[in-house]
């Protein structure tokens, strides 16, 4: 009944009854995610990422071993990051952000998913470090050391990013249902 409730004041655009609602099913039922769901989604129609980030990594310090919670919160990262045509002026705070909370994540990930995650943003942030490098075209001595700089860090970061990609080759091999391409990725 409750969820019904919040459901029909999230609809109406009711905030004040919202929050009644979702109070009450928090005492009744406390260990049921949909409240925080529901909250959540309410901030994220806002527009307002640094609310809506706030308010996850306060739902977070409150239920750290939640991985939906956890994994929710770093896809929303990632898309803020990577999906928009202009990236977030914070990108290099994000991205930090993105790697610590995918660590917890895949800490409590019994699958695969939050790998796959981590890998595609590790592979993200070298990709982004060697566009960086190629677009550096001077020869002068400082563009030369940061262009050293950025390759230095790309190798970190394939580094890093090498071990978390090989760990996801015993749960691709564990499913039937790979396409014959996949499947050859895990004999590597």
């Amino acid at each position: 009944m409750y969820q019904v409730l919040a459901e029909f004041y999230e609809k109406k655009k009711d905030s004040v009854n919202l929050a009644a609602i979702l109070e009450k099913g928090r005492r009744i039922y406390p260990t049921n995610g949909y409240w925080d769901e529901i909250e959540l989604k309410t901030i994220s129609e806002k527009g307002n990422k640094a609310e809506l980030y706030a308010h996850y990594d306060e739902l977070i310090a409150k239920k750290p071993n939640e991985y939906t919670l956890n994994y929710n919160y770093a896809i929303e990262l990632y898309n803020s990051i990577y999906t928009p045509d202009k990236r977030p002026a914070n990108e290099t705070e994000l991205k930090a952000k993105l790697t610590t909370v995918l660590k917890n994540t895949i800490a409590l990930d019994k699958g695969i998913d939050a790998t796959v995650l981590m890998t595609n943003h590790l592979y993200n942030v070298a990709a982004d470090l060697s566009t960086a490098g190629t677009m550096i075209k001077g020869i002068k001595p400082e563009d030369k050391a940061k262009k050293a700089e950025l390759k230095s860090n790309l190798t970190k970061k394939w580094t890093s990013a090498l071990p978390i990609a090989t760990a996801l080759l015993p749960g691709m091999k564990r499913n039937p249902a790979l396409k014959p391409a996949k499947k050859m990725c895990t004999k590597m």
